[in-house]
């Protein structure tokens, strides 16, 4: 099954919503945010964690989360991904 499942289309994966967006474009919109990426999150009990302790406080209006729904949706297409 893990096989056939890497197999399918990035999109079919993962999708983009709140780890997958360009942390370049993050860092220049919340540049006091000291907020570093992990390399690995240890799976979805690790990313849910990250997202919780650390995104959690920076997304605070919904003008942030225009930010990180427009940021993720760029960075699917910069990669290719439909």
């Amino acid at each position: 099954m893990r096989n056939h499942i890497h197999k399918l289309p990035k999109a079919d994966v993962h999708n983009h919503l709140l780890l997958g967006g360009s942390v370049k474009k993050f860092n220049r919109k919340y540049p006091n945010a000291n907020l570093s990426i992990p390399s690995k999150y240890g799976g979805l009990a690790g990313m849910i964690d990250f997202i919780y302790r650390k995104l959690n406080k920076v997304i605070l209006t919904s003008d942030d989360v225009i930010f990180f729904i427009e940021n993720a949706i760029k960075s699917s297409i910069d990669d290719n991904v439909t």
